[in-house]
């Protein structure tokens, strides 16, 4: 789970357009993130004030503490931050594209995860997730509701076995290398 999916292509590459939708966190999401960034704030609080009021836990909270905290801080805030933003899904032909809404119309960039990474996908119930070959590449989860789920799944779980069945292939069709034995 230390790599991602996600790689740069131009939408040349991508392949034609499937499917595409939007999926919008509900207000209990929001609320969730809310309250872990006010426990985080709390977190951050008492890491930097609490050793100067209780005596002795300077030693175990005191400055490497602060800066590891704030190391975790930034990231973990913009992790937080996109979880709660509305996300705009794309499947292609080639693989599917993730992109954050920010704004009424503005887009992020949003980074292209081929079907070939994949192995299998599971239907949730809040959306697809996709099971990658490789145990180092973390698994994504495409969050939809209602009918975008069932067509989300339908289209990830033909297009991962095309892929599947596209490399088979291309192995099958690969020539051996024979070793001459010397005489």
């Amino acid at each position: 789970m230390l790599l991602s999916p996600f790689k740069s292509l131009p939408p040349e590459s991508r392949g034609r357009e499937l499917f595409s939708w939007e999926f919008v966190p509900g207000a209990s999401r929001k609320a969730l993130v809310f309250a872990l960034m006010i426990l985080l704030a709390g977190v951050v609080a008492g890491v930097f004030f609490l050793p100067r009021l209780v005596p002795g836990l300077e030693k175990f909270a005191g400055v490497v503490g602060q800066y590891a905290v704030l190391l975790v801080l930034a990231p973990l805030l913009n992790y937080l931050w996109k979880l709660q933003k509305p996300r705009v899904y794309t499947l292609y032909t080639e693989g599917f594209v993730v992109q954050i809404r920010e704004g009424k119309t503005k887009l992020s960039r949003g980074d292209f995860a081929p079907w070939a990474v994949f192995d299998r996908c599971e239907l949730l119930d809040n959306g697809v997730k996709l099971i990658p070959r490789s145990f180092l590449v973390r698994p994504v989860k495409l969050l939809a509701t209602g009918a975008n789920r069932f067509s989300a799944y339908n289209v990830a779980r033909e297009r991962i076995s095309e892929a599947k069945a596209l490399a088979f292939s291309a192995r099958a069709r690969k020539p051996e290398r024979t070793r001459m034995l010397p005489r």
